[in-house]
């Protein structure tokens, strides 16, 4: 139990957002619909940002060169995910004290 402004909380719904798939649906799966939106409108202004150094612009231009044709957005949100994961899992072996 926490206390918190003088009521009791029960921690069980902590454990149903982190390590459920109802968690995954309600808690984890709009957030990750909030970072792709953040993610996919400041792409643009922080190209233009980044092409004021002449250095950075030839960087961007070399790795769309390279790049995907269809863009970068999907690596980019693959990555936050793997991130997510990870950490979500390693938070689970370390509150389970590594066993």
């Amino acid at each position: 139990m926490i206390e918190w402004m003088g009521l009791e909380l029960n921690t069980h719904w902590l454990s149903l957002l982190f390590a459920s798939p109802l968690g995954l649906v309600v808690f984890w799966f709009p957030i990750l619909l909030f970072v792709a939106f953040v993610v996919s409108e400041s792409a643009e202004p922080l190209e233009r940002l980044a092409r004021r150094s002449e250095r950075l612009g030839r960087f961007i231009d070399k790795a769309r060169e390279k790049g995907p044709r269809e863009g970068w957005s999907g690596y980019v949100l693959s990555a936050v995910v793997v991130v997510l994961l990870f950490s979500c899992a390693g938070w689970l072996l370390l509150s389970n004290g590594g066993r």
